[in-house]
């Protein structure tokens, strides 16, 4: 099978240079597959800050692999 091209223990290591609450919720949702609501409740926070740390964390990481930071 393929690999990806970036697997999830690389995003696990870029995501070590964002902020603590967006490491928070991309590990939550992506490395142990839990939806919006899950990392909501499991972080203490609401659903829409969990989605506003989903997509500040993706453009940090987007902004990484590209070589910007």
């Amino acid at each position: 099978a393929d690999e990806p091209g970036i697997a999830t223990r690389d995003v696990v290591k870029l995501a070590e240079n964002l902020p603590a609450g967006q490491k928070a919720v991309i590990r939550a949702m992506f490395v142990d597959g839990h939806n919006t609501q899950e990392t909501a409740s499991a972080l203490a926070m609401s659903e829409g800050a969990v989605r506003v740390s989903l997509h500040r964390g993706l453009a940090g990481l987007a902004k990484m692999l590209r070589g910007s930071i």
